[in-house]
């Protein structure tokens, strides 16, 4: 009841949806909506029920056409009032369907087709059920098979063919099939098959297929396709079986042919015969006529047919077959007895449309068209005949175009000649050839363009400097085409041809050009040549000559200048022509006495200087050419210009008066000179000191109009020299008058005589003078030099002298290695003339440099420095260190002050350095040096960084390195290469630590470790050394007594002959019954002393090596002695003396062992130290 309810419900919601919508089409795409796009919601029932928020459509292939698996998302926020869903499908038509789920898979859709899918959510509302809005999406099916063929069925109405029809397959596509594919196959091993396409048919499908075997089982399939571009989609093929009848109905044969042909078409007659005693008799015959795959069936009921309308230039196939009746009211056909016939040729076609368009004087172009007949063949060719009175004809064949009009182009005939064309159609058919009557025309070619242009001439207009000519010409009066353009032309007195083309304009036949400001005395030659358009191009013509003289023309000078030479002399210079002139004359004026004079000139004459002028004065200069020809002068235009002598020294001013003011100031005076001889500019005052050892010059400068002046002349006491003149500033150059002197004496406090320097230090001057009874006050000042601005200035210092005529100062709070100007003053109410002493400062060692840099390239370092920041001198010079720390090795140089730079060859690649710089000053006779900068660095290589290989572990035969990974990166290590010095092999390892064994003991190796790459190339190597450890040595030989006492025994014995290490020392020990003593010795000899007279001693020696990690003692030997003399003791016992000495002395010599080891390593530590040291400073 649910269900039906629902359903109830969904054809009233469908109902007003539709009415909401405005009652859109089905399958229209206007309502489809993207996620989040929904239209405005409807309100069923006074709510809103929310459709599936999305739909998700996937295609699933199928057996009988596309599936569309639906699914989608409810509305969560009401999913527990969700009954089911609701989904239609639409396209042409709609079908729905009901699910509970969320998804539903949809069936029986169509190829090429686009739906459109609704989900409706049913919700239950209370009692009632309620269809929510649908969400709604549009899919395309895209391109399928078409489905099987229906009805496929196969019959044999004869022993040779099938007739085999079908119908179109079920609609699972808008799309009806382009074609069907037919294939009839021999059901036998051969499995030989007859393929047709046919193409589609709403009304069904009936085809025939002959030429089958008799009695034969056939297989027919049938499969429909559809063509989409270059895709094509076939669908199932239909299959069924079929077998053609037993020859038992007798053919008919001896089929012949006759034509009776007439003007449009030809009728053929067929005729037959039939086997005699044929039972049953034929009921009629069909005879199936064919051309070009296309067959006409036509019956009859005697041995002949008649057949009207036939082709000529055709071939038809004709199959007779006779049709039997049978017991069953149905008919069989025989097997086909064929025929083929041939109706001839027809009329041949003659050319039609023919055209000859002249292409010059020499060339036509032939044009006509040819229809094809359908049924006539193409033609072979075509023949063209080019005929004239004068000539043989022109005879070729021409190949038929397939593109449409015929077309050729004949050449090499004669100007202005008429020409016959005849054009015939050459046909071939079954080995013969057939012509058609000729197509006719004629044509004039046309005439030749040649004839240059006609009353050539020129006509002159003389300007004032030049002339303009103007050509004139006639188009020849005899030709029908005028010229489209002329080429001039024009060749003078240069190598140069100027090149004018002339358009011509139409309907004119007098031209001309202007060839303006052409020069005087000038012959030209013009060509001229006229163009002509022609079916063969473009024609030119001879040229037309014409030679003309521009005439006599009077000189013309330019570029006239007028140059001061001084204050008396003017330069005049002009330009004129080389030739066709004779002579010029040359005026010049002055302006201030109003006067002028002419001067006569050759004609090789182009400056001319004019002197004995005054100066600054101004005068217009003119100069006019001259020529005679033809028994007339002419003169060229007068060109005139300016100048103006330089200004010349003025003479000294009048009337200078000079008197002193006060201390030291001066009042001038003085009346402008009487002749200026120019622009005066200004005056200059310059007073020069006369004491030649105190020089002092104050000069002072005023503009022209001054004639008063005060200067104060500083220097207290001096006598100066005073002058005065006027001076012109012309043209950057000061030109100064005559001087008007006089001497003046300053008053003031005279200069401290005696100044010296008396003491120097690193910060201090100490000064002395002789002291002034007149000003008993001084004032001292001190500026650095080169360095302006004072560092100490004191007035009024107390005298440190203890002599009264003497003055002494001391200087301090100084710059070592500084030079210092010291300028002292004596002074009362004022201070009088300095006087100037230069003394340095004693150097101090500088401050450390700054800013040190390493910039390494390959093995070559550059290092840079900055000079310190508190020099205390001038830096004489630099000591740079550069030390290997790896090589404990160290290079030392010394530069100059001047240079911060230094480029030093490093000896080992990636090796650790250091490098430290020094500033110095020095005092003689030593140096100052100031701290050290230091900076380590790794030099650079070639190759990848090499590792640096450590000893990790030292036994006697064996070692262990390792090392760490370098950091390259421009090299990607993969492997690393070890080699050993004494090592038999070299070998390749990814690790970073290696095991070496089966090393000789107590032996030095080198061990060099280099990175390799991916190529297997490796870099240099890093170096570490090492020695093994040492072993026990060998049995001591040939050990024996060498001397026997009473309480002594001396031994001597043999080095091991293997000593396994250094061979650190022996171990001799003796022995009684009844008492054990040893000694550790380092020669090969020993005295055993405090023994017992009498007894028997054995004694043993060894010998052992200090090792890296233990003692180690090689095999003994022994030897048995006894002393001399009687035993004093029974049992051989030691006095208690001999028992100590026994224990001491061994104890000892073990001691002063180990003090010496330890002594030989604290003084190679303290060498090392003591080379780092040095590196160091």
């Amino acid at each position: 009841m649910e269900i039906r309810g629902a359903l109830l419900l969904l054809c009233v919601a469908t109902a007003v949806i539709s009415e909401v919508r405005g009652n859109v089409p089905t399958g229209a795409t206007t309502d489809v909506f993207q996620d989040g796009g929904l239209p405005e919601p409807d309100k069923l029932s006074g709510s809103v029920y929310p459709p599936p928020k999305s739909i998700s459509l996937t295609d699933i292939s199928g057996t009988d056409g596309p599936v569309v698996n639906i699914t989608w998302i409810p509305e969560r926020s009401r999913e527990e009032d969700i009954l089911g869903y609701h989904i239609e499908v639409c396209s042409e038509e709609c079908l729905a369907d009901y699910t509970r789920g969320t998804y539903l898979v949809w069936e029986g859709l169509n190829y090429w087709t686009t739906y459109i899918f609704k989900v409706f959510v049913l919700y239950q509302e209370g009692d009632n059920q309620v269809l929510s809005r649908p969400l709604i999406r549009q899919h395309d099916t895209g391109p399928g098979a078409p489905g099987l063929p229906s009805s496929l069925a196969a019959t044999s109405h004869e022993s040779d063919a099938v007739v085999i029809s079908w119908g179109n397959p079920p609609q699972r596509t808008p799309r009806n099939p382009d074609g069907f594919t037919l294939a009839v196959c021999e059901r036998t091993e051969a499995e030989r098959c007859t393929q047709k396409i046919i193409k589609y048919s709403k009304d069904g499908y009936q085809v025939y297929v002959d030429q089958l075997e008799e009695g034969m089982d056939y297989l027919v399939q049938v499969s429909a396709y559809i063509e989409d571009g270059e895709d094509i989609y076939t669908g199932p093929t239909a299959n069924t079986t079929v077998r053609t009848l037993p020859p038992r109905f007798q053919a008919p044969f001896d089929v012949r042919y006759r034509l009776v042909p007439s003007d449009e078409d030809v009728q053929g007659v067929l005729t037959w015969k039939m086997p005699n005693g044929t039972d049953p008799p034929p009921e009629r015959f069909v005879v199936h006529v064919c051309r070009l795959n296309k067959c006409r069936p036509h019956s009859t009921t005697t041995p002949q047919l008649v057949l009207n309308g036939l082709r000529y230039w055709s071939r038809y196939n004709a199959t007779v077959r006779a049709l039997y009746p049978t017991a069953k009211n149905a008919t069989v056909w025989s097997s086909g007895a064929t025929v083929t016939m041939h109706t001839g040729p027809g009329a041949t076609r003659a050319p039609t449309f023919l055209s000859a368009l002249p292409m010059g004087p020499h060339a036509v172009t032939l044009l006509w068209q040819f229809s094809l007949d359908s049924t006539a063949p193409v033609p072979e060719a075509f023949r063209v005949s080019v005929c004239n009175r004068a000539q043989p004809c022109l005879n070729f064949s021409k190949p038929f175009d397939e593109d449409g009009i015929q077309k050729e182009t004949v050449g090499q005939l004669a100007a202005d000649t008429k020409y016959q064309v005849a054009v015939s159609t050459v046909l071939s058919y079954e080995n013969e050839s057939f012509v058609s009557p000729a197509a006719t025309t004629s044509f004039t070619t046309e005439t030749i363009l040649d004839s240059p242009p006609t009353n050539l001439s020129a006509s002159l207009s003389p300007n004032k400097h030049d002339v303009d000519v103007t050509i004139t010409w006639s188009v020849p009066g005899h030709l029908k085409t005028q010229p489209f353009k002329y080429r001039m032309e024009v060749r003078g007195k240069s190598s140069l041809t100027e090149v004018y083309e002339i358009d011509s304009p139409k309907l004119h036949f007098t031209l001309s050009f202007a060839l303006q400001k052409r020069p005087f005395w000038t012959n030209y030659t013009l060509d001229l040549v006229a163009f002509y358009h022609s079916r063969e191009g473009v024609v030119i013509s001879p040229a037309s000559t014409l030679s003309m003289f521009t005439g006599p023309g009077a000189p013309e000078v330019s570029n006239l200048t007028v140059t001061a030479l001084g204050s008396s002399e003017l330069k005049v210079t002009w330009n004129a022509p080389q030739e066709h002139v004779n002579r010029f004359q040359l005026t010049i004026c002055s302006a201030e006495i109003v006067s002028c004079g002419n001067i006569s000139l050759s004609r090789d004459d182009r400056e001319y200087r004019v002197a004995n002028l005054e100066p600054w004065t101004r005068h217009t200069v003119g100069i006019t050419g001259f020529v005679n020809y033809g028994g007339k002068t002419y003169h060229g235009t007068p060109v005139q210009a300016t100048g103006i002598t330089d200004p010349a020294e003025p003479t000294a001013v009048r009337d200078l008066k000079v008197s002193l003011r006060n201390i030291t100031d001066i009042s001038v005076s003085w009346e402008e000179p009487k002749e200026k001889r120019g622009p005066l500019s200004g005056y200059v005052l310059s007073c020069n000191s006369t004491d030649a050892q105190h020089p002092h010059t104050v000069e002072r400068m005023v503009p022209s109009g001054a004639t008063h002046l005060a200067v104060d002349l500083v220097t207290q006491v001096t006598t100066f020299e005073c002058s005065l003149w006027a001076f012109h500033s012309f043209h950057g150059i000061r030109l100064n008058g005559t001087a008007a002197r006089h001497n003046v004496t300053t008053k003031g406090i005279r200069a401290p005589r005696k100044l010296a320097v008396t003491k120097t230090s690193t910060n201090s001057l100490s000064l002395e003078w002789e002291l002034n009874p007149d000003a008993l006050n001084f004032s001292v000042s001190v500026k650095k030099v080169p360095k302006s601005g004072d560092v100490s200035s004191v007035e009024q210092h107390e005298n440190h002298c203890d002599r009264n005529t003497t003055v002494c100062y001391n200087v301090t709070g100084l710059d070592p290695g500084a030079r210092y100007e010291v300028t002292v003053r004596s002074c009362a109410r004022y201070c009088g003339n300095p006087a100037v002493i230069t003394a340095m400062t004693q150097v101090a060692a500088p401050s450390e440099v700054r800013n040190l840099s390493v910039t390494l390239v390959l093995n070559k370092a550059t290092f840079q420095w900055q000079t310190p920041k508190q020099p205390n001198g001038p830096v004489d010079g630099y000591i740079i260190r550069v030390a290997n720390l790896e090589r404990r090795d160290s290079q030392i140089h010394d530069v100059p002050g001047n240079t911060t730079t230094l480029a030093a060859k490093l000896g080992e690649q990636y090796n650790n350095y250091s490098v430290s710089v020094q500033a110095y000053n020095i005092l003689l006779p030593v140096r100052k040096a100031g701290p050290a900068v230091v900076v380590n660095f790794e030099s650079t290589g070639e190759g990848p960084v090499p590792p640096r290989p450590e000893v990790d572990d030292i036994q006697i035969h064996d070692v262990e390195l390792s090392w760490s990974k370098p950091t390259d990166k421009e090299h990607e290590i993969i492997e690393y290469q070890v080699i050993i010095s004494g090592y038999n092999e070299k070998f390749l390892t990814p690790n970073t630590s290696a095991n070496i064994s089966n090393l000789q003991t107590w032996t030095e190796y080198t061990v060099n470790v280099s990175s390799c790459t991916a190529e297997s190339e490796c870099g240099p190597p890093k170096t570490s050394n090492f020695k093994t450890d040492a072993d026990a040595p060998s049995i001591p030989l040939d050990l024996n007594y060498t001397s026997v006492g009473k309480t002594w025994v001396a031994l001597n014995w043999s080095h091991p002959d293997t000593p396994n290490g250094p061979l650190s020392g022996f171990n001799m020990s003796w022995t009684n019954s009844s008492f054990t003593s040893s000694a550790l010795i380092t020669s090969s000899q020993f005295n055993i002393t405090h023994l017992n007279q009498g007894c028997s001693y054995t004694i043993s020696v060894f010998a052992f090596n200090n090792g890296l990690k233990a003692v180690k003692a090689g095999p003994s030997t022994n030897i048995t002695v006894k002393t001399e003399g009687e035993p004093i003791l029974p049992g051989c016992t030691l006095c208690p003396t001999t028992i100590v000495m026994m224990i001491v002395i061994p104890v000892i010599c073990i001691v002063l062992i180990a003090a010496y080891v330890l002594y030989r390593r604290a003084l190679r530590k303290r060498e090392e130290r003591a080379l780092l040291a040095s590196e160091d400073t």
